[in-house]
């Protein structure tokens, strides 16, 4: 939650009202494009923080629940179905 509060602070304030421009997106294609290394470094930021908040959802609702046995019974991998 902090992190996402830091990355829409840094995004709205810095962004849009110091350095205006920093990132940009593209009119072909839609992707966002940066075009400093300030707006580098913002994109970057935010990959890590998208990455941290991925591998955090995935401990608390996968890898958990499974050292618990709450997965227990309820495997559909592709080991199981050769054995069928």
């Amino acid at each position: 939650m902090k992190w996402h509060l830091f990355e829409l602070v840094l995004g709205k304030v810095l962004l849009q009202n110091v350095v205006k421009g920093a990132i940009v997106c593209s009119t072909e294609d839609g992707k966002w494009i940066h075009r400093t290394w300030k707006g580098m470094f913002f994109l970057m930021l935010h990959i890590l923080g998208t990455m941290q908040s991925t591998v955090m959802c995935k401990t608390v609702f996968i890898k958990n629940p499974k050292s618990v046995g709450f997965f227990d019974g309820m495997d559909d991998s592709k080991e199981s179905k050769k054995k069928k």
